[in-house]
């Protein structure tokens, strides 16, 4: 049993990781879907079946959509432009700290 939850825990985070690491934003959002997926696979298998149908239907399904359409429709330099915002936030907070 704990080996399964196990396997599923590392897709998870190998799909999750792959999402935030993908040049191209349709493979993060179809890794973010399969993250989800096996997230939902966890709570499957822990017996919570409710659960399970719930993050499947509405945050694999409906969620996955919509980052989808929104990376179809998001032009590539607002995208640009947000990543380096990003990029230039986390080097003032490390900045700071230092």
């Amino acid at each position: 049993m704990i080996e399964i939850i196990f396997i599923l825990s590392i897709i998870t985070i190998l799909f999750s990781y792959y999402s935030l690491e993908a040049e191209d934003r349709l493979h993060s959002v179809i890794s973010l879907g399969l993250a989800t997926i096996s997230a939902g696979c966890i709570f499957l298998y822990l017996g919570a079946v409710y659960v399970a149908v719930f993050h499947f239907l509405v945050y694999s399904g409906v969620m996955t959509v919509l980052f989808a359409a929104l990376a179809h429709f998001l032009p590539e330099d607002v995208v640009a432009a947000t990543i380096e915002v990003a990029q230039v936030d986390v080097s003032k907070e490390v900045a700071q700290d230092a």
